[in-house]
């Protein structure tokens, strides 16, 4: 547990305070009811493998694999679980006992730069259509695996809000996943080398401001590469709903069109709790004519994960991650929404999968998919 070993004054103190404020609406202990599978049981794990006293078998990489790192246990303790529980993952990893799944899209990203085990050349297919970019242009847009490959719309909105709203912008056919689901699942040596290949083509380009239609490839570089990482970046990084937000208020767009009916909106935890952005994705849904802004009971630092986990757990975990969105779910329907919108593609998968599993009459919608309707 060499990495782990950086932590350990941390996990001690932990230990010896047993206060359990990491449980209170942990996903994962609220619905597996086993304390080894909240915050304050994996510290004790960590514990346990810090003084070699724990083996590590298929049930002690379970507990530690299924963490969301959601950010709910960091935001009510005074260290960074989160981070400590990425360290731990990635000594597993070291130790060759990663879980196998994990290690696939580790993998695909490796072969195929996205860990959606597609082809490279294939990546902006699903977009091509609607980019206008702009060779040299300042702002560059990273579209990110999910938007490119998974849920092409999101891009596509987001490259029609674009040509409309006037600024120049370019799009790299040779981007590779920022690396978001490697860091989260340990395989740190890997998203180096990945993170180190996107600054390069970002450099060359001479693009100094990159937007992000995708909650986890912002977080990534934003604060993953500089604090993780330890690498430099010398543009600035927007997400998607910051760069809107911006934009509107400078240039006062006048909307085309309208949409009738109750919006929620949903606060990705690498959005949210990870990157602290509540406000602007509530402004611009103000902004639309028509919408009927409602708000969840659980919202802002305190929103439910939807459960993908970075779209990781979703992977390895598919059960978790449905019972997890089925909960979020029925709290949008509880608030009178028609729509639940949300800025991250793994959110908006997870939603559609479970609306479509359970039934639900709730429409998923990313909020560019909204903006691109009426402006």
């Amino acid at each position: 547990m060499q990495n782990l070993e950086k932590f350990r004054e941390k996990i001690y103190v932990c230990n010896r305070t047993t206060d359990g404020y990491c449980l209170y609406r942990c996903p994962e202990y609220n619905l597996k009811g086993f304390e080894s599978y909240g915050a304050r049981g994996r510290m004790y794990i960590a514990r346990g493998l810090l003084e070699a006293r724990l083996e590590i078998d298929a049930s002690l990489v379970d507990r530690i694999s299924t963490c969301l790192s959601c950010g709910y246990c960091t935001q009510r303790c005074a260290f960074d679980l989160t981070e400590i529980f990425e360290t731990l993952k990635g000594d597993l990893v070291d130790a060759g006992k990663g879980l196998d799944k994990y290690l696939q899209l580790g993998e695909s990203i490796k072969e195929n730069h996205n860990p959606y085990f597609k082809r490279q050349k294939d990546r902006l297919a699903g977009i091509e259509e609607k980019i206008k970019p702009t060779k040299g242009a300042e702002l560059l847009y990273f579209t990110g695996c999910a938007s490119a490959y998974q849920y092409p719309t999101i891009a596509q909105s987001t490259c029609m809000i674009l040509n409309e709203l006037g600024p120049n912008y370019q799009i790299l056919g040779e981007e590779w996943c920022c690396g978001f689901p490697l860091i989260r699942t340990g395989q740190v040596g890997l998203a180096k080398e990945i993170a180190e290949h996107n600054l390069e083509i970002i450099r060359a380009s001479e693009a100094s401001q990159v937007v992000f239609s995708c909650a986890a490839c912002y977080r990534t570089f934003a604060k993953d590469y500089p604090e993780r990482l330890g690498l430099e970046v010398n543009f600035k990084s927007f997400h998607i709903t910051e760069f809107l937000s911006r934009e509107f208020e400078k240039h006062q767009p006048t909307f085309k069109g309208k949409l009738e009916g109750k919006v929620t909106y949903h606060d990705p935890c690498h959005l949210g709790r990870h990157m602290g952005i509540y406000q602007q994705p509530r402004d611009l849904l103000r902004n639309v004519p028509g919408v009927d802004l409602v708000e969840m009971e659980e919202n802002k630092e305190s929103a439910r994960c939807c459960g993908a986990g970075g779209e990781v757990v979703k992977f390895g975990y598919p059960e978790i991650t449905l019972a997890l969105a089925k909960k979020r779910i029925e709290e949008a329907e509880a608030c009178g929404a028609e729509i639940i919108a949300s800025t991250c593609p793994f959110c908006y998968g997870n939603f559609k999968d479970t609306v479509k599993n359970t039934g639900a009459k709730l429409k998923v919608q990313d909020i560019t998919e909204i903006i691109s309707q009426v402006i």
